[in-house]
C-alpha cells in the first residue's frame, strides 16, 4: 500500500500549516474552556483562564504537532503513522492536563517566550 502513496512536499505543508493553524486553534481554545468551565462552574474566570493560557498552548501546540505531522508524513511508514500520531497524543493530553490544572500567572511568563504572533 505503500508503493502508491507518494511524498508530495506542497500538500503535506499545505495540510500541516491548515491542520495546526485553523483546526488545531479550534480544538484547542473549546476543549481548554470547556474544561475549564467543567473544573470552576464560574464563566468569567474560565473565560480570564482561556485567555491566559491559550497563546501559550497554542504556540506550543504549532510546534508539537507541526513536528509531529512532519515526521509522520514524511518519515513513518503508513502502517505506523496511527501508532506514531496516538503515542504523540498521549503525551499531548498530559501536557493539557498539566496546564489546565496549574495556574499560569502572566509575571512568571518569560520575556522571551515564544508565543504566536
Amino acid at each position: 500500500m505503500t508503493n502508491w502513496i507518494k511524498f508530495k512536499p506542497a500538500k503535506v505543508g499545505a495540510s500541516v500549516i491548515l491542520d495546526n493553524t485553523l483546526y488545531g486553534g479550534l480544538m484547542l481554545s473549546s476543549g481548554v474552556f470547556t474544561l475549564e468551565l467543567l473544573k470552576s462552574w464560574d464563566l468569567d474566570s474560565s473565560l480570564q483562564n482561556v485567555q491566559t493560557k491559550f497563546p501559550i498552548m497554542y504556540g506550543n501546540s504549532i510546534k508539537f504537532w507541526g513536528t509531529v505531522s512532519l515526521i509522520n508524513h514524511t518519515m513513518m511508514p503508513l502502517m505506523y503513522r496511527g501508532v506514531f500520531t496516538n503515542a504523540c497524543g498521549v503525551f499531548w493530553q498530559v501536557y493539557i492536563s498539566y496546564m489546565i490544572n496549574n495556574k499560569v500567572v502572566i509575571s512568571e511568563i518569560p520575556e522571551n517566550a515564544s508565543l504566536p504572533v
